[in-house]
């Protein structure tokens, strides 16, 4: 199984893919805040699924999700 746990921050976000081998962890200097969540957030999925793959499971903190627009900008990404 593989996981990915992502925090998302207004300058910068962290990726931590987690599998029966071990811990992998990246940071990338995009800030994934989804009151700008366009592009932005767009360019980062886009680098994880060439960084990681498919995955499993997708945990995701971002700092102002919890509007409902914000929330479901995230979820449609």
């Amino acid at each position: 199984m593989r996981v990915l746990g992502i925090e998302g921050g207004g300058a910068s976000t962290k990726v931590s893919e987690v599998t029966a081998a071990g811990l992998n962890r990246k940071i990338y200097p995009l800030g994934m805040n989804p009151a700008a969540a366009g592009s932005e957030a767009e360019r980062l999925i886009g680098m994880l699924q060439k960084e990681f793959g498919p995955v499993d499971a997708i945990a995701c903190a971002c700092s102002g999700a919890d509007s409902g627009e914000r929330k479901e900008a995230l979820t449609a990404l």
